[in-house]
């Protein structure tokens, strides 16, 4: 199924699996288990094998090469309380490896719209209390995500190192500075701090033989665990504001070829609008099947007709204003007042001055 028949290539619709992925979720990795001080090997199709090595005087261990690790500090939050008697584990409801917002395949994703990390309220310190200490405790929770492979098994294993084990794993890594080995050159053996729940420790055993580096190697050539790690978790994104409401200027009646619509500021009175003749035919609305109609040259006739009279009562000698056509009064040019929006509000005293100033460019005798 590699490749498509030719009648196939051709679809236009998109992929329905990926839109599927989404929102779905995603399915558990195989992984390693912590639950109830035990260690238990769970493959992707979910069947359990509990480890048996157990020491007499740490309890139960696990011996592994970590091999890959995310480069950053994966959260996971849920929703609903654990139940140890549950059959089968609820995933969780949201969760993030990529560091910024929540995981596109989180089924539940929290911190609507934005979906951010940083800004999370379950991610505040006391946003939860801890059924075990009583304190409070990050209802979001800080993991370290691991790739260990055990000896003798042909499966990469996921092990999420909790918030409590996040200092033990620490203080185990500083032990490989200025080393020439690295961790992944070592055999590591996880067990349980017998003062906590479920609280890990790690120790160095011994230096890995050559098929386990062999496999280490091949590993990271082909870049397998990115995905286990969560290397490859994509941020969802953010939903979009409702657009800003723009009913007031909509309701305006659409401008007559060749003239421009008149200037109305936002609650002027009836008085103070200016009397124009009204269209006899006013274009519908421009669509995306119908281009705008171009602007057409007013003849100089049109546009000295078109100019308002100066006022009567003007002083002998004084100039009359140079006026835009349609342009409102004098004192229709007042700031709106703070209550009126018509979509985007404009700093007061300042919009008729600038669509004055661009009619007068545009419709100037000689233009």
């Amino acid at each position: 199924m590699t490749q498509l028949p030719a009648y196939l290539q051709s679809r236009a619709a998109p992929k329905l699996a990926e839109n599927l992925a989404s929102h779905l979720g995603a399915g558990t990795p195989p992984y390693v288990s912590i639950a109830g001080n035990r260690l238990t090997l769970v493959d992707a199709t979910g069947a359990e094998e509990p480890v048996a090595t157990y020491d007499p005087k740490t309890g139960p261990y696990l011996d592994c090469v970590i091999v890959d690790a995310l480069d950053r500090i994966s959260k996971i939050y849920y929703d609903k309380a654990f139940d140890p008697s549950a059959g089968q584990y609820e995933p969780p409801a949201c969760w993030s490896d990529n560091g910024v917002t929540a995981s596109r395949n989180a089924s539940r994703p929290q911190n609507g719209p934005t979906f951010r990390c940083d800004t999370c309220p379950n991610a505040v310190w006391g946003s939860k209390v801890s059924a075990v200490s009583g304190k409070g405790v990050k209802a979001c929770s800080d993991q370290q995500k691991l790739a260990i492979m055990v000896p003798g098994d042909d499966v990469v294993f996921l092990l999420r190192v909790p918030p409590n084990s996040l200092s033990q794993l620490r203080g185990y890594i500083g032990k490989f500075n200025g080393q020439a080995a690295d961790v992944s050159d070592v055999l590591t053996r996880i067990s349980f701090e017998p003062q906590g729940i479920g609280t890990l420790k790690f120790d160095a055993i011994s230096y890995i033989d050559e098929e386990s580096y062999k496999r280490r190697e091949a590993l990271r050539t082909a870049k397998a665990t990115d995905g286990l790690v969560g290397r490859t978790d994509l941020p969802r994104e953010a939903a979009l504001p409702p657009p800003a409401a723009v009913a007031q200027i909509a309701a305006q009646p659409a401008p007559e070829q060749g003239h421009p619509a008149p200037f109305v500021p936002a609650g002027a009175p009836p008085a103070a609008l200016p009397s124009t003749p009204a269209p006899q035919a006013a274009p519908a609305a421009p669509t995306a099947e119908q281009p705008a109609p171009r602007r057409r040259r007013r003849t100089q006739a049109e546009m000295a007709a078109a100019q308002p009279q100066a006022p009567a009562a003007a002083p002998q000698g004084a100039p009359a204003p140079a006026m835009a056509p349609f342009r409102p009064e004098a004192q229709a040019q007042q700031p709106p007042p703070a209550n009126a929006s018509f979509g985007i509000q404009q700093p007061a005293g300042q919009v008729p001055d600038q669509i004055g100033s661009m009619l007068d460019s545009l419709f100037k005798p000689g233009a």
